[in-house]
């Protein structure tokens, strides 16, 4: 039997008066305060799928789009991280990998897991599809 399909919906405004009413309301944080915004504002300005959109040769499939796979890449080198190795810290990180592209339901699985939403062998074989010339 398949498992139901869950659907969130982004609206800050419900999440503002929900906070507002005193109500229940599930955060998820970022650990990198405000360089989260650096999505954003790459998205606004246009610039998100231009350095997103480049079209790796596709070997096996592994299940993520390449643009959350290239996203998760620049925000390990925008965050200045240095060695794939050291983006454990992006990986595990909700709220970025969220507005990265990644679904609610994956972020929460790897954090009850103490595990990243993607493996860092799937990043780094991604880098290797990505030509040097």
């Amino acid at each position: 039997m398949r498992e139901a399909i869950k659907v969130w919906i982004r609206n800050e405004k419900e999440i503002e008066e929900a906070i507002i009413n005193g109500e229940e309301v599930e955060v998820v944080e970022s650990d990198f305060g405000a360089n989260e915004f650096v999505v954003d504002f790459l998205k606004e300005a246009g610039f998100w799928n231009i350095i997103t959109g480049m079209r790796p040769k596709m070997g096996k499939n592994n299940g993520y789009s390449s643009k959350i796979i290239l996203g998760t890449l620049i925000m390990k080198e925008l965050l200045y991280i240095g060695k794939l190795s050291g983006a454990g810290k992006i990986i595990q990180d909700g709220k970025l990998m969220a507005d990265i592209g990644f679904n609610i339901e994956k972020i929460k699985k790897a954090k009850e897991k103490d595990k990243g939403v993607i493996d860092l062998g799937t990043l780094r074989n991604h880098l290797k599809k990505i030509a040097q010339d």
